[in-house]
């Protein structure tokens, strides 16, 4: 041991000394203490929470409520001169010697969700593919309170419509289209002003992209 004062270069082999003493005795006791509630030797985990995605747009998965949602009995919609008239000009803006369609790919993440908004106007959505199923979401933004259709290319292409943050939405009604143009599925739904109503579509194994068209329906049609 080292009491009284030495030369530099004792003094630097006094100091090893005193380390390899601390380092000996620290490994006769066992080392450091565990802390409270943890297993000596135990790995100490981080207090730190996981970092969490972005929670994808809803209804594509087939969770047993958006399936209960689809698989509820499907009132057909009345063939009147309102929905007879709206379905004839739908079908005019679908046919692309008349109006070409707009382009736009579904979202399955809440920052690339496209907007299928704009009136009277066809888009082909390109559904995207996710572990061997298509699908994905767009939205459509409402204007005033009331009765909104829905047309589709495939009629039996699953989807739900989404109001907020509550479940899917039921339609009044829906079908079969009777004029014999793109448009061969048709479902009617009562949507609140100024909405962003989420549309998702799928999950689907064999079905990459569909014709969507959406009007609203008015009295004096």
């Amino acid at each position: 041991m080292c009491i009284f004062p030495a030369a530099p270069n004792r003094r630097a082999r006094c100091f090893a000394h005193v380390l390899f003493l601390a380092f000996f005795l620290l490994a006769a006791c066992g080392g450091p203490a565990p802390l409270p509630g943890e297993e000596l030797g135990a790995p100490r985990t981080s207090a730190m929470p996981p970092e969490r995605e972005d929670n994808p747009p809803r209804g594509n998965t087939s969770s047993g409520q958006n399936q209960q949602s689809r698989n509820s009995p499907l009132r057909a919609c009345a063939v009147d001169e309102a929905m007879t008239t709206i379905e004839e000009h739908s079908c005019i803006h679908a046919d692309p010697a008349t109006q070409l369609p707009e382009q736009v790919k579904a979202a399955t993440d809440s920052k690339t969700v496209r907007s299928v908004s704009r009136a009277h106007t066809p888009y082909v959505i390109a559904l995207t593919q996710k572990d061997d199923v298509w699908g994905g979401s767009v939205v459509y933004q409402t204007e005033d309170a009331g009765d909104y259709l829905f047309y589709l290319s495939d009629k039996n292409l699953p989807y739900d419509v989404y109001v907020g943050d509550g479940d899917a939405l039921a339609p009044t009604c829906g079908g079969s289209t009777t004029n014999m143009c793109a448009l061969s599925g048709v479902r009617k739904y009562n949507l609140p002003a100024n909405e962003l109503v989420q549309i998702a579509f799928g999950p689907v194994p064999d079905t990459d992209q569909v014709l969507f068209l959406a009007e609203r329906l008015r009295s004096e049609q």
